[in-house]
C-alpha cells in the first residue's frame, strides 16, 4: 500500500496500513509468512516521503484498490540490523551510506526535481510496535539495493545524502 506522508507520521500510518493490508490478505487467502516492511520509494525531505507499506506472504496477492501486488527485486544489497527505537533510524541509514561509500559500493538511486528515488530501500520490522510495546526490543533490518556495474565501470559514491534532521518543534 503506497502513501505520501511525513516521516513523523510513519509509526501511526504503519499501524493503520498494516492492519488494512492484513485484512486484505485474509480476504484473498494469502497467509502472512514474514515481517512487516516499509519500502522508501521517494525522499524529498522529512515532510515529503513516498513509501510502500506491506508484509511478506506465502503467495502473491492480487492488486485490489489501494493494495498493489508486487515482489522485491533480486539484486545485491547492503544490509545492517538495528535493535532499538525508531528515533535513531535516520542515523543508521546514514551510517550504512557512509560504510557503502568507504567500501566503494554504489547505492541504487537517482535524484530529480521530485526528490531522491531509491531502487530499493527496505526497512524490515522483525520485531516492532505492532507486536512489542518495549522499543528497546524492536529489531529492524535495513537494506539498500546496490547498483549493478559492468566490468571496467567506475564506482560512484552515494553523494545524494539525506538532509540534516529538523530540530524538534519549539526549540
Amino acid at each position: 500500500m503506497r502513501s505520501r506522508l511525513s516521516a513523523r507520521l510513519i509509526t501511526q500510518q504503519s499501524q493503520v496500513f498494516f492492519k488494512e493490508a492484513r485484512e486484505e490478505a485474509l480476504k484473498q487467502g494469502a497467509k502472512e509468512i514474514g515481517s512487516a516492511f516499509l519500502k522508501l520509494v521517494t525522499f524529498r525531505d522529512f515532510d515529503n516521503l513516498e513509501a510502500d507499506f506491506g508484509f511478506f506472504t506465502e503467495k502473491p496477492m492480487r492488486t485490489n484498490g489501494p493494495f498493489k501486488a508486487g515482489s522485491l527485486p533480486a539484486a545485491d544489497y547492503i544490509q545492517a540490523s538495528w535493535r532499538g527505537p525508531y528515533e535513531r533510524m535516520r542515523d543508521i541509514h546514514v551510517l550504512i551510506i557512509q560504510w557503502a561509500n568507504e567500501a566503494k559500493l554504489t547505492i541504487d538511486s537517482t535524484r530529480d526535481e521530485k526528490g531522491l528515488h531509491f531502487g530499493c530501500l527496505l526497512n524490515v520490522f522483525r520485531i516492532c510496535d505492532l507486536s512489542e510495546p518495549d522499543s528497546s526490543k524492536w529489531e529492524t533490518d535495513i537494506l539498500f539495493r546496490l547498483k549493478k556495474w559492468k566490468p571496467g565501470e567506475a564506482v560512484e559514491p552515494f553523494v545524494q545524502a539525506l538532509p540534516l534532521p529538523r530540530p524538534p518543534q519549539g526549540k
